[in-house]
């Protein structure tokens, strides 16, 4: 692979993150599940195919300005995927605490009927267990 064919995989590689990161901001797991999946198959083949160091040793200053700057905007999009991907999951753990009566555990999230986060000892949740 040269360097030219590695700026098309990393531009490839740019619009599956973009696309990732839509699929997270609308919680779209089918379509997460298939980007992370194609994802997955063109970095390997990237890591597979990477061109050799001396290849990179004779770029020009503008040849390399621009494998940096795609560089960068990639590594931005996989930092930015990675931070929605945490909140995703602390949100979804906090649901989860909150509807197994685990209220305490995520920081008093709920309240209870009298508007208080936690009555005589008894954690506050969302289903009650006792109906």
């Amino acid at each position: 692979m040269n360097i030219q064919e590695l700026l098309g995989l990393l531009e490839e590689l740019e619009g599956i993150l973009l696309r990732e990161k839509e699929a997270l901001m609308i919680s779209d797991g089918e379509s997460l599940a298939a980007v992370v999946e194609e994802k997955t198959r063109l970095t390997v083949r990237m890591a597979k195919e990477s061109p050799a160091q001396e290849e990179f040793l004779r770029l020009s200053p503008e040849e390399k300005s621009h494998l940096e700057e795609k560089a960068r905007a990639v590594r931005y999009l996989q930092e930015t995927n990675m931070l929605l991907t945490r909140q995703a999951l602390h949100y979804a753990e906090t649901i989860l605490q909150a509807l197994q009566g685990g209220a305490e555990d995520a920081g008093e999230a709920t309240y209870s009927q009298d508007g208080n986060t936690s009555r005589e000892g008894r954690r506050s949740r969302i289903v009650d267990r006792s109906v």
